[in-house]
């Protein structure tokens, strides 16, 4: 997948994957921004931000193979998914864009966050367990593979290799604040 920032405006950022540009907004509330990625509790952490005034700038880091799980969820067409991540193959329409938005490494959006400093990370943990509610997505409102645990399980082997590269990177911040750093599990 090759990543690149296209523009920047207000609290959005302009993301290129392979040929195609998204847009992802940061959070903002009462002029506090958090540094929200996609399939990282995004929309539970703006509820919080729009009750608490004195929240510090958070970001909230989340085990890749359960991001990734919660992505893969999302995807319409599984068998070409890989595809479009582990190469630059040209994205035929928008929507395909759309759902690779979910599969940006996590420090590609920490790496282009506008407002830094990040004052906070926080691991994200077991979320989905914890979770009142279902969860769903603003592109479809609905979740694709619900609970499909073999299908990713079998996707996630076949590239198992790839992902690591493709996510070093998020491995390596995950583990380190995992290892090294005091933390809350949210």
């Amino acid at each position: 997948m090759q990543l690149s920032i296209t523009n920047i405006k207000k609290n959005n950022i302009y993301i290129k994957i392979n040929n195609k540009t998204v847009v992802h907004e940061f959070y903002q509330h009462n002029n506090k921004v958090i540094c929200n990625i996609p399939r990282c509790a995004s929309n539970s952490l703006y509820f919080k931000l729009k009750k608490e005034n004195n929240l510090p700038t958070i970001c909230l880091i989340r085990n890749i193979k359960d991001r990734l799980k919660s992505s893969f969820r999302l995807v319409k067409d599984i068998n070409k998914l890989h595809l479009y991540l582990f190469s630059n193959k040209k994205i035929s329409n928008h929507s395909i864009a759309d759902e690779l938005l979910h599969f940006v490494p996590q420090s590609f959006f920490i790496k282009h966050f506008p407002f830094h400093p990040i004052q906070e990370y926080h691991l994200l943990e077991n979320y989905s367990k914890k979770m009142p509610f279902k969860n769903t997505t603003q592109n479809t409102g609905k979740i694709l593979y619900p609970n499909n645990d073999s299908v990713f399980d079998d996707w996630y082997n076949t590239y198992k290799i790839l992902i690591h590269e493709l996510y070093a990177s998020d491995l390596n911040l995950y583990n380190n604040l995992k290892n090294n750093y005091k933390y809350e599990i949210v």
